[in-house]
Parts: C-alpha cells; structure tokens; sequence
C-alpha cells in the first residue's frame, strides 16, 4: 500500500496547486508583478518636492520658494513615474499658475531614474516671474506633462502653497 501512495502523492499535490497544465481554463500563476520601470499601457504621473529627490505632497501642502543665485525665485520641481518609457532623457513641459495666470514654464529635457518602485526626477526648476512678496502664501496649480521614448504623453497636476522661508 505505502507504493500507491508514493505514486499519488505528486498528483495529490498538483491536483491542489491550481497550476493545471491541461486546463485550458487555466491561465497560469495570477501573482506577476509588472515591473514599474518599464513601459505599460497604464503609466503614471506624480508631481511633487524635488529638493535632493522626489517627495510626494498632497494639495494644499506647503511648496518652499528657492532664492536662486542670479536673483530669480523657484520651486524644485520632483516628479515620479510608473510605467513610462523612459530609456533616454524624456521632453518635459511644466506650468505654474496662480489664480489662473500663468507665472512660470519649462520645458525641460528629463533623465527619469529608476529607483526601485518607479522613475523619479528631481532638481527641475520652475522659475517664476515675481517677487518673494507676492508669491508668498500664494496657491499654486503646477501642470506637468512627460512624453515618453515610445511617444506615450502622460500629465499630473497639484496646488500647493508657495511658501517664502528666506
């Protein structure tokens, strides 16, 4: 008896692994994680803080206003991506807003690094056209658009808070 039962054993065990290959219902294995720097059909855009790397802010979060050197005023601009085709520099368009009127653009060249669960840049400035004293404690709608390597266009939009800490 103990032979049938070595003889069994494996299609016991297969029988409940829900892997049948003359199923035709079945697919395979449910579980496969796409991998996020690669290119998908559903990519992903975040924009946020991109002082020394991307950090997410939820609308209405402060935006720290940078004195730049030549005496200009910006925000460092931080983006994280999923599935963007990203395997060269990408074409990037940003806009910043305050009621409606537009106080800044870029239209910078991207290098969306792959950091493990997406791509992130950071560091991209956004310069804007006013004072310290006007843009401080002012909302600002920031939209930004990225177009892939393969030609996919993906947007993200936030407002936040210029905040003047200087």
């Amino acid at each position: 008896m103990r032979p049938i039962l070595l003889f069994l054993a494996p299609l016991l065990v297969t029988a409940c692994s829900g892997d049948d290959p003359t199923d035709p219902s079945d697919t395979g294995p449910t579980t496969t994680d796409a991998d996020p720097c690669e290119p998908s059909d559903s990519p992903t855009l975040e924009v946020g803080l991109g002082l020394s790397g991307y950090e997410a802010l939820d609308d209405g979060d402060p935006f720290p206003l940078i004195h730049g050197p030549q005496g200009g005023y910006h925000l460092e601009i931080g983006l994280f991506g999923t599935g963007l085709a990203a395997d060269a520099l990408v074409s990037g368009e940003m806009h910043g807003t305050i009621d409606g009127k537009e106080y800044a653009s870029a239209f910078p060249r991207l290098d969306l690094r792959c950091v493990g669960d997406g791509r992130e840049s950071y560091g991209t400035l956004l310069v804007y056209e006013s004072t310290p004293d006007f843009l401080d404690g002012k909302t600002t709608r920031i939209t930004v658009s990225v177009e892939g390597t393969d030609g996919t266009t993906v947007s993200a939009e936030g407002t936040f808070l210029i905040e003047d800490t200087q």
